[in-house]
C-alpha cells in the first residue's frame, strides 16, 4: 500500500507542481548564437539585487534546486549563466541532449567533476584521509578508480552475488508487509527498514556476510551521520556569506564524518578477522587489501563512498519507483507477468533470471526519469572549449540540467506520461537526455549493484503483493542534488 509514502520527509514536492516549465524554441541557444553571443560573458544571466545576490537563491530550499534551475531554463535559455552571489565563480548551465553530448565529448582523458562542498574536503583533510574516488582529480582519480571499475562495472563479477542478494531483497519484503500490518499508515518505520536494506546489500556485496536484518543504535548514528554530510553536499550552492565565513556547519560536519570513518572501519575489522579463501567472487575487501596498492585509509575511504554514497540515492530511488507502479496498475500487471513468467516458482532471483526482466527494466528507467533522483550532472573544463557555439576558458564550470532535460517535451513525447514502452526501442531515445547514473569514464561506478538491487527488490514485492495508492495527493517529490 504505498499510501505509506505520504510521511516520509524525502516526498516534500506536490505531483500537481511537478509540471515542467516549457519553453519556447526560439528561446534556445541556437537561435542566440545566430545573434552574434560567442563568449562566456555573452551568455544571459539573472538579475542580482544590487547587484550583490540573486535572491530567488535564498528563497528555495535545496531539496527544490532542480525546480529552481528548471525556472531559469524557462527564463534564459538553454545555456545560461548561473552565479548566486556576486563572489561566487560563474557557472555555465546547460539543458538541452545536444549541449551535453558536447560537454561529454569535451571533459577529457580525466574528466573533473569540481567542487562539491566547502567544507567537507577541510573535513577529511583534518582526519587524514586523502581526496579520495569522490574527490580526486587527474591521475589520483583514475588511480583510485580503475580497480572499483574492473569489478563493479563487469556484470559477470556481480552474476555470483545475485542469490544472497534476492535472500537480503526478499527478506525485506516480508518486514515490510509486516511492519505496514503493525503500524498501517506510519511509514517512518518502513523508510529504516528500506534503508537497512541497502546497507545490508552492499555489506554482502563488501564483505561476504549476512548481517542480521536489526537497527541498531551504531547503525542509527551511522545513518544521522550519511544525512548530515548528503546536506553538506546540498547546501553548498546557497550557503549565505555569513555561514561561508563563520563556517557554520564544520563541527557538525566533523562529528558525522568521524562518526561514519569509525562505523567503516568497525566494520572493515570486523570482516578482516575472518578472511576466506578468494573465489571468483571474493570479497571486495580481500581484492583492495592484496591486489591493489591502497593504503589502511584509502581502503577506508573507498568502502565509506561504496557504503554510504548509496544509500540515500537507493532509497530514494525505490520508494519512487514503488509509488509510480502503484499510480499505474496496468503497468504492475504487466510486470507482475513478466516476474511470473521469468522466475516461476524460484525461491531466490539468480543474475540468469535477472537479464531477462527486459520489462522491469524499463520500469525502473522510466520511473527515475519523471521522478529523478539525480537533477544536475557537473563537470570543470579542465581545457579551453567550444560548445554550443560559445568559447568557455579552462576551468569553467558546467552544469547539465538532467531535471529540465527529463521532462521536456521537445526531447520526450508526453514527458509527464509514466511510460515504460517508451524504452522498448532505445535507438529512438538519444542518449544524452537520461543521465541518471552519469556519462562517460566517470559514471557512477556503483551503478550496476544499485540497478540490481532496485529491481531484485522489486521484483519480490511484486512477485506476491499489489502496490496500491489510497491518496495521490499527498505525494511530495524533491531531488538529490549531485
Amino acid at each position: 500500500d504505498s499510501e505509506m509514502l505520504r510521511s516520509t520527509s524525502l516526498l516534500q514536492r506536490s505531483l500537481r507542481s511537478f509540471q515542467p516549465y516549457y519553453r519556447s524554441i526560439t528561446n534556445t541557444n541556437f537561435e542566440r548564437n545566430e545573434l552574434g553571443i560567442k563568449h562566456l560573458d555573452d551568455l544571459p544571466t539573472a538579475k542580482k539585487f544590487l547587484g550583490l545576490v540573486d535572491l530567488e537563491i535564498l528563497r528555495w530550499p535545496t531539496t527544490k534546486f532542480h525546480k529552481l534551475q528548471q525556472k531559469k531554463t524557462n527564463q534564459l535559455g538553454d545555456m545560461y549563466i548561473f552565479q548566486p552571489f556576486f563572489f561566487s565563480p560563474k557557472m555555465v548551465v546547460i539543458s538541452t541532449p545536444e549541449l551535453f553530448a558536447e560537454l561529454c565529448a569535451k571533459e577529457g582523458k580525466y574528466p573533473s567533476r569540481g567542487p562539491i562542498s566547502v567544507t567537507l574536503p577541510k573535513v577529511r583533510d583534518i582526519l587524514g584521509f586523502k581526496e579520495g574516488i569522490i574527490f580526486s582529480e587527474g591521475t589520483e582519480w583514475k588511480r583510485n578508480r580503475d580497480p572499483l571499475s574492473k569489478r563493479l562495472l563487469r556484470p559477470k563479477f556481480l552474476a555470483g552475488y545475485f542469490p544472497k542478494l534476492s535472500v537480503i531483497a526478499k527478506n525485506t519484503v516480508t518486514d515490510i508487509i509486516e511492519l505496514k500490518q503493525a503500524h498501517k499508515h506510519d511509514f517512518a518505520p518502513i523508510i529504516k527498514r528500506i534503508r537497512l536494506w541497502t546497507v545490508m546489500s552492499s555489506d554482502y556485496f563488501a564483505f561476504h556476510r549476512m548481517n542480521e536484518a536489526k537497527m541498531t543504535e551504531e547503525l542509527s548514528q551511522y545513518f544521522e551521520a550519511i544525512d548530515t554530510i548528503v546536506r553538506a553536499f546540498q547546501e553548498g550552492q546557497r550557503r549565505s556569506l555569513v555561514e561561508i565565513i563563520i563556517n557554520k556547519n564544520h563541527n557538525e560536519l566533523l562529528g558525522a564524518f568521524h562518526s561514519v570513518v569509525n562505523y567503516t572501519r568497525k566494520q572493515i575489522q570486523s570482516a578482516s578477522t575472518s578472511i576466506r579463501e578468494k573465489d571468483d567472487h571474493a570479497r571486495m575487501l580481500e581484492y583492495l587489501q592484496n591486489d591493489t596498492d591502497f593504503d589502511e585509509m584509502e581502503i577506508i575511504d573507498t568502502f565509506i563512498s561504496l557504503l554510504g554514497a548509496g544509500v540515500d540515492t537507493t532509497t530514494h530511488t525505490t520508494q519512487w519507483f514503488w509509488y509510480n507502479l502503484s499510480r499505474h496498475p496496468n503497468v504492475q500487471d504487466k510486470l507482475h507477468d513478466e516476474l511470473h513468467s521469468v522466475i516461476g516458482d524460484s525461491p531466490v532471483i539468480t543474475a540468469e533470471h535477472y537479464n531477462k526482466l527486459h520489462y522491469m527494466k524499463m520500469c525502473l528507467e522510466e520511473s527515475m526519469r519523471v521522478t529523478p533522483s539525480v537533477s544536475t550532472h557537473s563537470r570543470v573544463l579542465t581545457e579551453d572549449a567550444t560548445i554550443g557555439g560559445v568559447n568557455l576558458p579552462k576551468n569553467t564550470h558546467v552544469i547539465g540540467d538532467l531535471y529540465s532535460m527529463q521532462l521536456d517535451e521537445r526531447f520526450w513525447d508526453n514527458p509527464l506520461e509514466f511510460k515504460p514502452e517508451r524504452w522498448e526501442n532505445r535507438k529512438e531515445i538519444d542518449p544524452f537526455s537520461f543521465a541518471q547514473f552519469g556519462i562517460g569514464p566517470r559514471m557512477c561506478v556503483g551503478r550496476r549493484i544499485a540497478e540490481a538491487e532496485m529491481q531484485l527488490i522489486t521484483a519480490h514485492l511484486c512477485m506476491s503483493y499489489k502496490i496500491h495508492l489510497e491518496k495521490e495527493s499527498d505525494a511530495k517529490f524533491d531531488a538529490i542534488m549531485r
